[in-house]
């Protein structure tokens, strides 16, 4: 037991015994008390104030360094090929909606919406090349079809000049390709190649995809058919686990 402690323990006693004894005391004590027990509250006090400040201070620079990031992924954007030659409207992805079944992304829900001049049907780029399109549009946000949405083709251009349509869906017949992955499928004729790189062909007016944008790269072909037309696998050039800021086309 500590000397404050035995101390309060004898005190305790004696003012049980005869209250009058101790009056002068508990006055003594009180005077020794107070200052200490104030000093201690101020001290508390203290440590809580400069623990917010230290808390503030740390969301300051997290938001500082937040800002930078996005600066530098907007610059990269801007700078980027797939970029070259549009208008566009940087956004920030803030939702994502993935297959149940392959936990591959389809869809992605952006900050910006028709209050933003955002219209459907219009394409999303990434630095690294097509995103998808936008598919429904509020006033402060829009979602996105991807590429590696089942539903979604595009018609594109393989290696030197191969017509085909890109679709987030294996072809029947075909093994279902690796999640992540899409499929090409030639519609003029011609042969595909492994490492043969897929754009966009271009649709009519530019909308909603411009010619050119970089899809992906075939990674695999598969087998011949003689009931169906060639086709492969190809890896999108984006990489949807690490999709933050990315562009929608505007012109």
């Amino acid at each position: 037991m500590g000397v404050a402690a035995a101390a309060t323990l004898a005190v305790a006693v004696v003012d049980q015994a005869s209250p009058h004894l101790l009056a002068p005391v508990r006055e003594v004590a009180a005077d020794v008390w107070s200052p200490l027990q104030r000093a201690v509250g101020s001290t508390d006090e203290r440590v809580r104030t400069l623990t917010a400040e230290r808390d503030a201070a740390d969301r300051r620079l997290a938001d500082a360094q937040q800002l930078q990031s996005d600066r530098a992924a907007v610059e990269k954007l801007l700078g980027s090929s797939a970029a070259a030659g549009h208008t566009l409207r940087a956004a920030q992805v803030i939702a994502f909606e993935t297959n149940p079944k392959t936990a591959v992304v389809q869809r992605i829900t952006l900050d910006v919406g028709s209050d933003d001049g955002i219209h459907s049907d219009r394409a999303v780029i990434s630095a690294d090349g097509l995103v998808g399109r936008v598919s429904a549009v509020a006033k402060t946000s829009c979602e996105v079809t991807v590429v590696t949405d089942p539903s979604s083709v595009v018609a594109a251009r393989v290696g030197s000049g191969v017509l085909g349509t890109v679709t987030g869906k294996s072809p029947t017949g075909v093994a279902a390709h690796a999640p992540g992955d899409v499929s090409v499928v030639v519609v003029a004729g011609g042969g595909l190649a492994r490492g043969d790189r897929v754009s966009t062909l271009g649709s009519l007016g530019g909308t909603p995809y411009p010619p050119g944008l970089v899809i992906g790269t075939v990674v695999n072909v598969d087998p011949h058919s003689d009931t169906r037309p060639a086709s492969a696998t190809v890896r999108p050039a984006i990489d949807l686990s690490r999709l933050d800021v990315v562009g929608v086309l505007t012109s």
